[in-house]
């Protein structure tokens, strides 16, 4: 009996020891990651919408504030940032709400630090807009400068599936059908911008091999092209500026999607096709001989909006692709020649984004 006793209340021991540890354990992990990142002190937080950001560039980033922060205040401000990831919809309402009225791309990063309000450094104006509680956000334009530099250098910030991807933007580019040619339906749910030039390799293979796979989704309403401008090559602004006039005064999108491939055609083949050579291309299509003079002007300006347009989405380079999902209001910005298969796991990617 008593033997038999033993055991039980060994057992039961041994329980309750388990019991303590998984409640223990429960306590630890059921702690939000946002209690660590909002109420601890200096902390580099990182603040993504839909799609959680690459850690290593902002380990790299938060390394690179530090420096200038410690370097301008002549070492009294030294600290190494822990980095925390918090969705946009994690933050607290006013620092939430503050975010998305200055913010239209993610992800971006957030300071969190006592000991800086503590310290006199100059620079950390110029970089942050101070909030209470110890909030620091980067001024919108210095962050977006800062993301276009290393733009440069090739930095990707999200990774979707094994698609590398620059932002997650959440304001749509325009849309103004009179002044750009639209493949598809305006009524399709995703928009597929490209930002290209005529002599550009890439985008070429992106008209050749890549959109007629996505033919069927173009067909059934799923995505529609948007092709806007991005002077790279600027031997082609004279095709680029007439291919625009053309499509303003004709509003044929098909005419236009012919001549671009046909010059893409050409431009694989190691031949870049003059103007005067495109021009007798088109009179020979429509058979007459188009006065576009008039519309170069307002061609010139299609350019430069479209041009900046890219600039603000952080695409520098030919073609840079915006998946835009017209449904959720979300879109991702990917830089560089896609192939069908990647294009589609954005746009599934985007469809499982709340």
């Amino acid at each position: 009996m008593d033997k038999k006793l033993a055991l039980i209340v060994l057992g039961v021991s041994v329980f309750c020891i388990a019991l303590l540890i998984l409640i223990l354990w429960g306590s630890r992990v059921a702690i939000p990651t946002k209690e660590a990142c909002l109420y601890q002190n200096n902390v580099f937080i990182v603040v993504y919408k839909g799609v959680k950001p690459i850690e290593q560039i902002y380990k790299d980033l938060s390394q690179l504030i530090a420096n200038v922060l410690r370097t301008n205040s002549s070492g009294r401000f030294n600290v190494e940032y822990p980095l925390c990831y918090l969705e946009l919809s994690e933050l607290p309402i006013e620092l939430e709400s503050k975010i998305r009225h200055q913010f239209d791309f993610f992800p971006i990063f957030v300071v969190r630090s006592k000991n800086m309000s503590n310290v006199e450094i100059p620079i950390a104006d110029v970089i942050f807009n101070r909030y209470e509680n110890y909030f620091y956000i980067p001024k919108p334009n210095l962050t977006k400068y800062i993301y276009i530099y290393l733009a440069q250098y090739g930095y990707q910030y999200v990774n979707i599936s094994g698609v590398y991807a620059t932002i997650v933007i959440t304001r749509k580019p325009e849309v103004n059908m009179s002044l750009t040619p639209v493949i598809g339906s305006i009524n399709a749910r995703y928009y597929v911008y490209i930002y290209e030039d005529v002599y550009c390799p890439y985008c070429a293979k992106m008209h050749t091999e890549v959109f007629p796979v996505l033919s069927k989704l173009i067909e059934n309403n799923t995505i529609a092209i948007i092709m806007k401008n991005l002077m790279v090559h600027e031997e082609a602004r004279g095709i680029q500026r007439y291919l625009i006039a053309l499509y303003i005064n004709t509003r044929n999108t098909s005419l236009i999607y012919d001549v671009m491939k046909f010059i893409y055609g050409e431009l694989l083949n190691g031949i870049k096709p003059s103007l005067d050579y495109v021009r007798a291309l088109v009179s020979e299509k429509i058979k007459d001989e188009l006065n576009l003079t008039e519309y170069e002007d307002l061609a010139d300006m299609v350019i430069s909006l479209d041009s900046d347009e890219a600039m603000q989405y952080l695409i520098i380079g030919t073609p840079g692709i915006i998946i835009w999902d017209n449904k959720s209001n979300l879109g991702i910005v990917i830089t560089g020649f896609r192939s069908a298969d990647e294009i589609i796991k954005v746009l599934d990617n985007l469809n499982r984004i709340k």
